[in-house]
């Protein structure tokens, strides 16, 4: 019967269209969509096309009253059902919003840049009429994974990352007094309670982070930012166990989880914010290479991580440069490092960057914008 209704819609004539962009990301409200919605509204197309936000928890939006933008649920199948099918544009980022008519034109606002291939996540993002990019360098590699033709792929940069160039850097933890800030996003590993994921490894780590291997390295660690007065903030994926690192009495170590943002800000809010990253594998390398502060890699794990998650690069220390961290005593040597401003790595970033970054204007929300209304105005 889905199938069927389904046929139904895909045959309806554009007339049957309703001019509404519906729109998604993951957490709600954020990423690159949210970063484009904002555009939208600053230039005032919800007067001229209703805008739906398909969240996971209606609660959180009922007091936020923009002219002609609506919020439902995921639960409200109904509603679901009609803004999905009759929404003459698609605007998504993480969870996909399929095409259901030919006449809906969709463009996908990606979730991050590629430095693990998901090729089986990829392969599910179905019928695109554009993507966006960080940058052309990785449209040959971006056209493979999505199967999508490469005219469709659209080097504009991250919405999301407008931020970083063009606003005041928000501090995390203003209460907490510090000289410097060091914040520490390692990728997923394994889910807390089930291993479906692409990603899961079979890699464990008692605390969530490599490198901190006990608690007596973790002591160590602690006691070393103490002394330098360093705050390290560690955001673990939602998905690993932060049991073990909650039960621990830290006081230059704290952590971070999505809570802590308001509907209006997200991380890219703060990465300026930083003195220095610490990551892995993760997408928001590419992301921080646009503040030109330090990057550690802690890495430990690579050669067993490689055996389960395909990465972008064969050569990745050649292709992601950034002080490698390999246990306890290089992660202790790079705080170091950060508080001395000992820079090993900034020429290399530098050249990262540049091959990384399409542009380095803040203006991708811009760009995109322009291009929806462009296309619009030609009728597609």
């Amino acid at each position: 019967m889905k199938k069927f209704i389904n046929k139904i819609i895909s045959l309806m004539p554009k007339i049957f269209m309703r001019n509404i962009i519906l729109m998604e990301s993951v957490p709600d409200y954020s990423d690159n969509t949210k970063a484009v919605f904002d555009e939208l509204i600053r230039r005032k197309i919800n007067e001229k096309i209703k805008i739906v936000w398909l969240v996971t928890d209606i609660n959180k939006f009922r007091n936020i009253k923009i002219k002609n933008v609506k919020f439902i649920s995921y639960k409200e199948r109904l509603k679901l059902k009609y803004y999905s099918s009759f929404s003459l544009y698609l605007m998504d980022s993480n969870r996909y919003l399929k095409k259901i008519n030919k006449h809906q034109m969709r463009i996908h606002l990606r979730h991050g840049e590629s430095l693990k291939l998901a090729r089986d996540y990829c392969k599910q993002c179905g019928d695109v009429d554009y993507t966006i990019e960080l940058s052309s360098f990785f449209t040959d590699k971006t056209s493979e994974l999505y199967m999508i033709s490469k005219d469709k792929i659209l080097p504009f940069g991250f919405p999301r990352n407008d931020v970083i160039i063009n606003n005041k850097p928000l501090k995390l933890f203003p209460k907490i007094k510090r000289s410097k800030t060091i914040l520490w996003m390692p990728t997923y590993r394994n889910h807390k309670t089930s291993v479906q994921s692409e990603y899961a490894t079979g890699i464990n780590f008692l605390y969530g982070v490599p490198c901190i291997n006990n608690s007596s390295e973790l002591k160590k660690v602690n006691d070393l930012l103490q002394k330098k007065d360093i705050l390290l903030i560690i955001k673990l994926h939602p998905a690993e166990n932060k049991n073990n690192i909650l039960k621990e009495n830290l006081s230059n170590i704290c952590l971070l989880d999505n809570d802590y943002f308001t509907d209006e800000e997200n991380i890219y809010n703060y990465l300026s914010g930083v003195d220095a990253l610490i990551t892995d594998y993760s997408s928001i390398y590419y992301d921080f290479l646009l503040t030109n502060n330090m990057i550690g890699l802690a890495i430990p794990d690579i050669d067993e991580y490689k055996k389960h998650v395909e990465l972008m690069f064969d050569d990745y220390k050649g292709n992601v440069p950034g002080e490698i961290i390999m246990n306890n005593n290089d992660l202790c040597e790079f705080i170091n490092h950060v508080n001395d401003n000992k820079d090993l790595y900034k020429k290399e970033r530098m050249i990262k960057r540049k091959q990384y970054h399409e542009y380095l204007d803040g203006n991708a929300s811009k760009r995109v914008v322009d291009f929806f209304l462009d296309i619009i105005k030609k009728g597609k």
